[in-house]
C-alpha cells in the first residue's frame, strides 16, 4: 500500500500521460471522481498514503496460485507500467485482461510506453506473447476482439 511511485523527467512523463487524455473527453472528470470516492482503489501509490481507502484485502493473490471463484483465470505478474503490475489470462476463453500492459488508444493495441521500468514492460510482453490469445480487454481503449495473437499489437 505504501511503494514510492518512480518518477522520471516531467517531459517524459507528460509525452506518455497526455495522449491518455486526449484519447477520452471524460478521463480528467473519471480521474477526479475515483480519487475522491472510496468506492475506488487510489490508483497511485503516493496517494494512498494520503487518500487511504477503507477497504480490507479478502485474499492474496499470486502468480500460479488458483484464483478464489475464478476457476478459470489465472493471474500473470507483469511488471514494468508499475512494479506489481498484473493481467488476468482465461485459456479457455483466450481472453487476457490486461490492465495497463496493453492499452488500445490507437484503435490497434500498443504495449503501454507510460512506464517505471521499459526493459520490464518488454520482458513481460514477451511473457503474454507466449499465449493463445483471441480478445484482450485493456486498461484504457476500447477491447481488442478476434485477435490473431499479440502478433497484431504494435510493440
Amino acid at each position: 500500500r505504501k511503494d514510492k511511485i518512480c518518477l522520471f523527467p516531467p517531459s517524459l512523463w507528460l509525452k506518455g500521460l497526455l495522449p491518455v487524455f486526449m484519447a477520452f473527453e471524460n478521463h480528467i472528470k473519471n480521474t477526479t471522481a475515483a480519487l475522491t470516492s472510496d468506492k475506488a482503489g487510489i490508483p497511485l501509490p503516493l496517494l494512498r498514503t494520503w487518500l487511504p481507502s477503507h477497504y480490507k484485502a479478502e485474499c492474496t493473490l499470486e502468480q500460479g496460485k488458483q484464483i478464489p471463484s475464478l476457476p478459470h483465470w489465472g493471474l500473470i505478474e507483469t511488471p514494468g507500467h508499475t512494479r506489481d503490475s498484473i493481467c488476468f489470462y482465461n485459456e479457455e476463453e483466450k481472453t487476457l485482461i490486461s490492465g495497463d500492459t496493453i492499452l488500445n488508444l490507437k484503435g490497434c493495441g500498443e504495449l503501454n510506453r507510460f512506464c517505471c521500468d521499459a526493459n520490464a514492460i518488454k520482458e513481460s510482453f514477451e511473457k503474454l506473447s507466449r499465449l493463445s490469445i483471441r480478445h484482450i480487454y485493456p486498461g484504457h481503449g476500447k477491447p481488442l476482439l478476434d485477435l490473431d495473437g499479440l502478433g497484431t499489437i504494435i510493440r
